[in-house]
């Protein structure tokens, strides 16, 4: 057993909207502080809540991790940032800055535990010498989706008679994490 293919392409997948994720808060912040006119401090509230997972989770998801294993974990990440993603809908609907930070946390929370299952997960996918080549593929995908992420999320963000549709991104993105965890 060199490389198991299947399961390596779907955590390809997975990193390329992690990066994607991650620069949603650099693309977003602009349209955000226009549509719900932020102070500074209200807007720096995005990254604070982004990272605030970081600091609150790493011992449960590490729990989680240990008792139900990498797969499980994985899939649990991808439903919690679908559902974190979905979560834009409401906030738009009621025009809700704190619905907006809601989400924010919620996907926040799906990527701590993908960037803390999905690496230890790829060296498992085949033989022992092989598992840096397949951490180095994957995380790969993570540039890629960060690097491809401003030109087509901010077309989606800003319409061409200019409205602000900060949602509709992230429904394309709950939609392709959802699928990603059906082929999981």
């Amino acid at each position: 057993m060199k490389h198991q293919y299947k399961p390596l392409a779907l955590l390809s997948l997975m990193f390329f909207m992690v990066g994607a994720l991650f620069c949603m808060n650099d693309i977003l912040l602009p349209s955000l502080i226009t549509h719900f006119k932020l102070n500074y401090t209200q807007a720096t509230m995005i990254q604070f809540t982004f990272y605030l997972t970081y600091i609150l989770f790493p011992i449960p998801i590490a729990w989680m991790i240990h008792n139900k294993g990498y797969k499980i974990s994985l899939l649990v990440a991808l439903f919690t940032c679908a559902v974190g993603a979905a979560f834009f809908w409401p906030a738009k609907l009621f025009e809700s800055y704190p619905l907006v930070l809601t989400a924010i946390f919620i996907i926040s929370t799906g990527l701590t535990i993908i960037n803390v299952a999905a690496n230890p997960f790829a060296s498992l996918l085949g033989d022992p010498e092989g598992a840096h080549q397949r951490i180095n593929f994957v995380q790969v995908f993570s540039r890629v989706g960060y690097a491809v992420t401003p030109a087509v999320a901010t077309t989606l963000i800003y319409n061409q008679m200019g409205e602000i549709r900060f949602h509709f991104p992230y429904l394309l993105i709950a939609a392709f994490l959802l699928m990603i965890a059906l082929l999981f």
